[in-house]
Parts: C-alpha cells; structure tokens; sequence
C-alpha cells in the first residue's frame, strides 16, 4: 500500500513525465505535431492514473501502458465517433519502475513516461 509521501512522490514524477515544462500533472499533454486528440493525465490519492482524452473528429485512438519490458499491462481504444473517453488505471500494485503511456491515432502518437518509486524517508533531529 503506498502512504501519502509515496503518492505524492508518483505524482510529482508524472507531472514532470507529461510535459517539457513545469506544469500541474492536470495541464493536457502537448506535443509539436498537430494532431486530431489531445490527452490529459493525472495521478489521485488512491495511485490512481486518470486519463482523459478528447478528440476534434471521428477516429480510433488506441491507449497503451507498458511496463520496462514493452509488455503491455493496459489496452483499450475509443470507438469511431466518441470524442471524448475516460479512464481510471489503478497504479498501486506496480512495482518501481519506468512505464510508457503511448495514444496511437491514424496521424500519429503521444507517448509519455510514468517512473513509479518510492520516496526516500527523511527524519528529523531536534536538539532542545
């Protein structure tokens, strides 16, 4: 079970995974090439990811997380029409690592890093 240091700890390397830029893990996922979707990524309290995605036409999206070894570990896609889609991943089980987020349309790719660790614990000494 992840305590709270340990979360906030996955949250702050996320954030920093989504963008080039410092940023709030909330801010969507930019990228140079225009394309026809845009994702947004957050962790919650619960070592929750929260995906969302939107979409300016019709198309499939295919949404992909991978582990170190390119095994896939989550698999969906959008349908056709649907133009906005939302997810819940449940990251608490995953051991420490690095993982890719990748979000395949027909003109192209959004593919982020997730690092998973647990933070150092630090103690306080006080001299009265």
């Amino acid at each position: 079970m992840f305590t709270f240091l340990q979360l906030a700890t996955v949250a702050q390397l996320f954030s920093a995974a989504i963008s080039n830029t410092p940023a709030p893990a909330t801010e969507p996922i930019k990228t140079a090439k225009s394309l026809s979707f845009a994702a947004s990524a957050y962790v919650n309290q619960h070592s929750h990811l929260r995906v969302s995605l939107y979409k300016s036409e019709p198309g499939i999206v295919a949404i992909r997380l991978y582990d170190q070894n390119r095994h896939v570990l989550y698999n969906t896609s959008t349908g056709k029409k649907q133009l906005k889609a939302a997810w819940q991943l449940d990251l608490s089980e995953l051991p420490n690592g690095t993982y890719t987020l990748e979000f395949n349309g027909r003109e192209g790719q959004l593919v982020r890093q997730i690092k998973i660790g647990t933070p150092h614990t630090s103690r306080t000494i006080a001299v009265q």
